[in-house]
C-alpha cells in the first residue's frame, strides 16, 4: 500500500509541477461550392451554350463527403509543413524552448510537435470547423492556431486555381485540335467546289465545318472565362472566430495525468496482491509437502 501511495503521490506532484499548457481556439466556416479537384466546363459557360459538350461531365460529391475531404486536407502532414515554414526565427525559438527543457528520451521535431498539438473538429452537423492549438506559451498557441487557418485558406486557393489551370490547359489542347480540323474541312471544301462535286457531300462537309467553328468558339469563350476565374478566385472558407491568447491554462493534461497515476497505482496494487497470494500459496504447499514427508 505504501508503494501505491508513493506512485499516486508522484503522479500528483508531476501533474501540478509540470509546465502549464494553454489552448487557443478559433473557428472557420466552409462556404458553398467548395473547391474540387476538377472544374467542369459547365462551371464556365451559361446553360444555353452547353448543347455541345466537348468534355465529359463529372459527378460532384455531396456536401458531407466534401466536408470530410476538407477536414482530411486540414489535418494533413503537408499543411503542417506549410505552417512550420511560417515560423520566423523569433517564433521558432519561442515555440521550441519549452520542449527543449523537458526530459524527453527522444527529442521531438517541430513538425511532430505541431501535428501532435493541433486539433480540427467539425462543430455538430454544420459547416463550421473548430481549430485549436495547445502550447505552453499562450501567445504562441493563438498564433499557431491562426497560422493553421491561414494556410488552409491559402491551400484552398491554390487547389482552386490549379483546377482552373488544368481545365484551361485541356481546353487549349482541344481548341488547337479543332483549329487543325477546321483547316482540313476548309481545304477539302475548296477542293470539292473546284471539282464541282455533288451537293450532298458538300453540304455534309459544310455542316461539319460550321459545327466545328461553333464548338471552337464555345471553347474559346470557356478559356477566357477560366483565365478570368484564375485572377478572381476566392477561397471557399472564411475565419469566423480568430484564436486569441487564452487566459487560463489547459486542464486536459491534469485529468489525463491523474487518471494515468491512478491506473498505474491500481495496477501495482493488483500485481502486489497477486504476487503476495501466490507466495502464500507456495508457502502453504511447501508446508503441506514437508508434513507429508515427515
Amino acid at each position: 500500500m505504501i508503494l501505491v501511495f508513493l506512485i499516486f503521490s508522484g503522479g500528483l506532484l508531476y501533474t501540478f509541477n509540470q509546465t502549464k499548457t494553454y489552448k487557443a481556439v478559433g473557428s472557420i466556416r466552409l462556404l458553398d461550392g467548395m473547391p474540387t479537384s476538377r472544374i467542369r466546363i459547365d462551371d464556365l459557360l451559361p446553360k444555353s451554350e452547353l448543347l455541345l459538350k466537348p468534355i465529359e461531365v463529372t459527378t460532384l460529391t455531396d456536401q458531407e463527403s466534401e466536408i470530410r475531404t476538407e477536414i482530411e486536407l486540414f489535418t494533413s502532414q503537408s499543411l503542417g509543413r506549410l505552417v512550420e515554414r511560417r515560423l520566423s526565427d523569433d517564433l521558432h525559438k519561442r515555440f521550441i524552448t519549452p520542449y527543449q527543457s523537458s526530459a524527453l528520451l527522444t527529442p521531438l521535431t517541430i513538425h511532430e510537435i505541431l501535428m501532435a498539438n493541433r486539433k480540427i473538429e467539425r462543430i455538430g452537423d454544420s459547416t463550421l470547423l473548430e481549430v485549436s492549438y495547445i502550447h505552453p506559451d499562450p501567445m504562441i498557441a493563438a498564433h499557431v492556431a491562426m497560422l493553421f487557418m491561414e494556410e488552409y485558406i491559402n491551400d484552398q486557393l491554390t487547389r482552386e486555381i490549379g483546377a482552373y489551370m488544368v481545365l484551361v490547359e485541356s481546353l487549349l489542347i482541344r481548341v488547337d485540335s479543332l483549329n487543325k480540323q477546321i483547316s482540313r474541312y476548309e481545304q477539302k471544301l475548296s477542293q470539292l467546289k473546284l471539282k464541282e462535286a455533288n451537293g450532298a457531300e458538300t453540304q455534309s462537309l459544310d455542316l461539319a465545318l460550321k459545327q466545328s467553328i461553333q464548338m471552337c468558339g464555345m471553347l474559346n469563350r470557356a478559356i477566357e472565362e477560366g483565365k478570368l476565374r484564375i485572377t478572381m478566385t476566392e477561397a471557399y472558407a472564411e475565419v469566423i472566430d480568430k484564436p486569441y491568447p487564452p487566459l487560463y491554462h489547459y486542464k486536459a493534461n491534469v485529468i489525463r495525468n491523474l487518471s494515468t497515476s491512478l491506473s498505474a497505482s491500481l495496477f501495482v496494487a493488483f500485481m502486489f496482491l497477486r504476487l503476495t497470494r501466490q507466495r502464500d500459496k507456495d508457502n502453504f504447499y511447501a508446508i503441506q509437502t514437508g508434513l507429508r514427508e515427515s
